[in-house]
């Protein structure tokens, strides 16, 4: 169950049926299963086009947005990741371990640590073998959460947001 207290609210049929129905919506927002269908241990299927996972050394993930942290869990447990980086909104919790890096920043309005995420991601890629695979996983949020305006200042992109 999602809804952590789903039989405290469901006191009568009607608001059974109405936590039933939400309870489904929020099981198939899950990123597991639409995952599931691409990724398997050994291999990804992209557009019907099989691309093999085990010819790679190491298999990292970048994921960015809102979902981050739920599509590394789904991916890691397909494929048994070597490591990342994700990039959270801040106060999200994790628990990963230390071979994934995980960077807290702004969100709805991106912040000093939005600037910080796109520059490591960068890092991160450039640190990238010809013989490792990287899985870019990126989910709404992910405008504020990673930002490197060019030409203009982190306020002044901010201010185009509000």
């Amino acid at each position: 169950m999602i809804i952590k207290n789903f039989k405290s609210f469901s006191t009568n049929r009607k608001k059974q049926n109405a936590l039933s129905i939400i309870e489904a919506g929020l099981e198939a927002a899950l990123p597991g299963k639409p995952l599931e269908k691409i990724i398997r241990r050994d291999h990804m299927l992209i557009f019907g086009k099989k691309f093999g996972l085990e010819k790679y050394d190491k298999l990292f993930v970048i994921a960015i947005g809102k979902a981050a942290y739920s599509m590394t869990e789904s991916v890691n447990s397909l494929t048994g990741l070597t490591g990342g980086l994700l990039v959270v909104p801040k106060k999200t919790k994790t628990t990963l371990n230390k071979n994934f890096k995980v960077i807290q920043a702004g969100h709805p309005l991106p912040n000093k640590n939005s600037l910080v995420a796109a520059k490591k991601i960068m890092e991160f890629v450039e640190g990238v073998k010809p013989c490792d695979f990287v899985i870019f996983l990126i989910s709404g949020g992910a405008s504020s959460l990673v930002a490197l305006p060019d030409g203009i200042t982190l306020e002044e992109k901010k201010s185009l947001l509000v």
